[in-house]
């Protein structure tokens, strides 16, 4: 099946396609339209049972509508069929989950620094919650020596995380990209 391409490219002699969101386009001169099997004299404009300057029916069972274009020539447009739809849907959700995998795999951190400083950053994240942490509730809390020890050992977390030693393993890399792409694309 055409991938989605709204550049016209030939077909058939004098025949241009495109495809579109929802349907096939082709553009030619009446004769060379149907000489390449997208079109029918019943379907020509200005037949009978058609309208002037467009016309609509059917061809090998999918939706077809036929409007005059210029110079002379014919926009010929096939609908999808039902399966046709499903498929390029699915073509299209297939497509937006691999970018997402690439961009989940791109945000990866490519160097001790960086891994460093997204480990700092989710340490920040728990330590904005240690005031929830720490919060009465339902009548409960702890005491202010045990708040106190809670805010003391997080800020500890991140002395910890800036002066620990970084390793990194490809082989643990390629396992992670790996999942992210599984999980991203439903093969998990």
């Amino acid at each position: 099946m055409a991938e989605i391409d709204s550049n016209p490219v030939p077909f058939a002699e004098g025949v241009v396609q495109s495809c579109h969101g929802w349907c096939r386009a082709y553009e030619g001169k009446a004769d060379a339209l149907i000489a390449a099997g997208v079109l029918t004299p019943e379907l020509l404009p200005g037949a009978p049972g058609q309208y002037k300057t467009t016309a609509r029916g059917e061809l090998n069972g999918r939706k077809v509508r036929v409007r005059r274009a210029l110079r002379g020539r014919l926009a010929v447009l096939h609908e999808y069929t039902e399966e046709e739809s499903e498929a390029l849907s699915a073509g299209w959700q297939r497509e937006r989950d691999e970018q997402v995998a690439a961009m989940r795999i791109a945000a990866m951190p490519r160097t001790p620094d960086a891994y460093r400083r997204h480990a700092l950053a989710q340490a920040a994240v728990l330590m904005r919650s240690a005031g929830a942490l720490t919060a009465p509730r339902g009548g409960f809390a702890f005491d202010a020596n045990t708040a106190e020890a809670i805010g003391d050992l997080l800020a500890e977390v991140f002395e910890v995380i800036e002066k620990a030693p970084v390793s990194y393993s490809q082989a643990a890399r390629l396992v992670e990209e790996a999942s992210v792409r599984a999980e991203a694309l439903g093969d998990c």
